[in-house]
């Protein structure tokens, strides 16, 4: 009897073993991934033609306008998607830092408040320089205002 006890507990060891270096595969595997796709939305966002494009893109699949009105989708929500729709007169913002450039639709007073309901989306974690953010948060504030505007 002791010694099915010590062949079980060998076992459940290898068996605990080999799932920690599947498990630790496995993440390198993810983090390898992670990485690359880093790289590509790096290099991605370094042309400037090539960011215009992507960034007005991203911006339309997140945001659209119709009859005064902004629809705002969040489909990483469960099961689908979540629709949002407010006046285009809701005030929105661009930022941009060193490590996204994002989108914040809600006002500057709502964005101090503790859980305010705001609609926020980072466009890209490239990384960016102080000159790059200049460029490309006009890009986006450009086609966002062009979205309110089509709205009104």
């Amino acid at each position: 009897m002791r010694s099915l006890n010590v062949l079980t507990a060998v076992l459940m060891f290898l068996l605990n073993g080999c799932s920690d270096e599947k498990t630790t595969a496995e993440r390198a595997k993810a983090d390898a991934e992670r990485q690359a796709e880093q790289k590509a939305e790096q290099r991605l966002m370094s042309d400037v033609a090539l960011a215009t494009a992507e960034l007005e893109k991203r911006v339309a699949e997140w945001i659209s306008s119709s009859n005064g009105l902004l629809f705002v989708v969040d489909s990483s929500s469960t099961p689908s998607f979540n629709l949002h729709a407010m006046p285009a007169t809701t005030p929105w913002h661009v930022s941009c830092n060193a490590q996204e450039i994002e989108v914040t639709i809600g006002s500057w007073e709502e964005s101090r408040r503790r859980n305010a309901k705001l609609f926020t989306r980072a466009l890209s974690f490239a990384g960016f320089s102080e000159e790059q953010c200049k460029i490309l948060a006009a890009v986006v504030a450009r086609k966002l205002a062009a979205i309110v505007t089509a709205a009104r």
